[in-house]
């Protein structure tokens, strides 16, 4: 099951920003990334079918974290000041794989 995860590392963001993410089934998606103002977080997106979080950074690396519950993607995109440093530790838990690595 992780080499079927990890093998999409070659996925890039399509004219609008989504980046595909594929659940067990490998059925494609579309996830939308939803801007967010942060130092380290330049968007993110979920999928709730297969309970996936794509976080890009402004470092230009984007990854997808599994098994990740929707509050957390809501606690992302609540507008509150920081919130990488408030949810990041709680999403960097999960099981994660990269779709693009960081430029840095």
């Amino acid at each position: 099951m992780d080499s079927l995860l990890l093998a999409r590392t070659t996925v890039h963001p399509d004219c609008c920003g989504r980046f595909p993410v594929f659940d067990l089934l490998r059925k494609a998606s579309v996830v939308h990334l939803t801007p967010i103002r942060s130092r380290n977080v330049r968007a993110v997106g979920y999928h709730p079918g297969s309970r996936t979080l794509v976080v890009a950074f402004h470092s230009g690396g984007t990854y997808e974290y599994y098994d990740v519950a929707q509050v957390l993607f809501d606690e992302l995109t609540n507008s509150v000041p920081r919130p990488w440093t408030r949810v990041g530790a709680a999403v960097k838990r999960h099981r994660c794989a990269p779709i693009r690595p960081s430029l840095r």
